[in-house]
């Protein structure tokens, strides 16, 4: 047994080093000058063969495929330019290269049901909401400090027909949690995992650019039921030791802090697919609910430990201890109409509202909507158009504190309240696996209409409009 698994290990190595090395394709040498005598001399032939070294390299992923190896490669760049208000007027450019590796250990050890999952990525370049918009909701879903990081590495087992699957590892929640499917295109960062999310979690949540050890099962209760559960380790960027830097980005700079020193975070969430019938073609919808807590103590952002505004002259500055937050979801994702039944050209809405009560929350309440069409225009089957909305509330308590400071200070000081970010964009399909998107955004309040650090007085950050062009290629 041992034997044949080595066998089989050793011929996965081979594959693989023919698709890393199938730009080094046998070079054809042709008839050159013939010397006199026996020896025949030949000329190398250095004309480039793009689609014959894409040849070799594709036959080396489908053998690998066929030993149960899947290996993706994507790149994301793209430029972003505050057109109006934000923080500061300006124009970036980012990049972020990902690898996914994925193998069905089933077939590659013998191992039936088990599945493995490793990606990382490389980031380049400046993300526009840290400099230049000063937003909530970060204007990219790619954003992050430059680095090089471990995203997620874990192991899957399914049992019961796969009805029953058992995730542990490295893992990102916003993976597979509060995920609606439409929503997707869009580029703001917080149609994927949203702001009430990010802001009130620790390090914003076990979500990108940060993972964390966690545990995930999911119950196929039904042919078009799920359950979910996920238990991770509740910061995964945990300040300890000498690791104090502010940013939990830079208290975890490559992904690979494995601690489990956070407090857990735990969360749950039921969905159901169903098919509306009628005249036409069928028409697909989800609705999921779901219920987090985190179990960590949070600061208030009102009341010190003795009972005085944290604004006071006389506060310690220490603020009092809450224990836990929570927050609910819902959402629902609803193809509206479809062009014909044997394409999936046609429009579709979505709509996500998320609340949380706890004391030491910064945001509330938050709400996103949009609708998305795929083949718009006649000629572009494979485009897609978005049009979408998120609005986000400052919880009661932190507007209080501002207040408290307007109050103390007697200065004319903004009141945070609430910002509301919306996104117009095109995703244009060029070619396989190409795509470029044009975003244009425009935010109302950004930072729930905090003041602006980079101007005297901290005046209010003006309404931002930004515009930015995406370009995707996956292999």
């Amino acid at each position: 047994m041992a034997e044949r698994h080595r066998s089989r290990l050793s011929g996965v190595l081979r594959l693989l080093a023919v698709c890393l090395i199938g730009a080094a394709a046998p070079v054809r040498a042709e008839p050159g000058v013939i010397a006199e005598g026996p020896q025949e001399l030949r000329y190398l032939d250095l004309t480039p063969r793009p689609a014959a070294v894409a040849a070799v390299v594709e036959d080396g992923r489908a053998a690998l495929r066929a030993r149960g190896i899947e290996i993706g490669l994507t790149y994301i760049g793209e430029v972003f330019g505050g057109l109006r208000g934000g923080l500061r007027r300006g124009a970036v450019y980012a990049g972020r290269a990902d690898i996914q590796i994925d193998a069905d250990l089933g077939k590659l050890a013998g191992w039936e049901g088990l599945g493995f999952h490793a990606s990382a990525y490389q980031i380049h370049g400046t993300g526009p909401t840290r400099y230049y918009v000063g937003s909530l909701a970060a204007v990219s879903g790619i954003e992050a400090l430059p680095a090089t990081r471990l995203q997620e590495l874990w192991l899957e087992q399914s049992f019961l027909d796969r009805s029953l699957t058992l995730r542990a590892g490295n893992l990102a929640a916003d993976a597979e949690f509060l995920v609606s499917p439409s929503a997707t295109v869009f580029v703001n960062a917080t149609f994927g995992w949203p702001v009430l999310a990010a802001a009130n979690l620790p390090s914003g949540g076990p979500a990108l650019p940060l993972t964390t050890p966690g545990i995930r099962a999911r119950w196929n209760a039904l042919p078009k039921t799920s359950l979910m559960l996920g238990l991770f380790n509740g910061d995964p960027a945990h300040a300890r030791g000498d690791r104090l830097a502010l940013d939990p980005q830079t208290r975890n700079r490559h992904g690979m802090d494995f601690s489990l020193h956070g407090s857990p975070f735990l969360i749950a969430e039921a969905a159901h697919a169903y098919v509306f019938g009628g005249a036409g073609p069928e028409r697909t919808g989800t609705v999921k609910v779901g219920y987090f807590h985190h179990f960590g103590a949070f600061g208030d952002p009102r009341l010190d430990r003795d009972g005085n505004s944290l604004a006071a002259p006389w506060s310690s500055g220490l603020p009092a201890r809450r224990r836990g937050d929570d927050g609910f979801y819902a959402l629902i994702d609803q193809t509206v109409y479809r062009e014909d039944a044997d394409s999936d050209r046609g429009a579709a809405v979505f709509a996500r509202l998320a609340a949380s009560p706890s004391p030491a929350s910064l945001v509330s309440l938050y709400a996103d909507a949009g609708i998305v069409y795929k083949g718009l225009l006649p000629g572009r089957p494979d485009d897609v158009a978005g049009l979408g909305l998120a609005h986000t509330r400052i919880a009661r308590r932190v507007r209080l504190s501002d207040w408290d400071r307007v109050a103390f200070s007697g200065s004319a000081l903004p009141v945070r309240r609430s910002e509301t970010a919306m996104e117009l964009t095109y995703q244009a399909v060029v070619a396989s696996g190409f795509t470029v998107q044009p975003s244009l955004q425009y935010v109302v309040g950004p930072g729930g209409r905090t003041g602006n650090p980079l101007l005297p007085g901290f005046p209010r950050i003006r309404n931002a409009v930004v515009l930015g062009l995406r370009a995707t290629i996956q292999y």
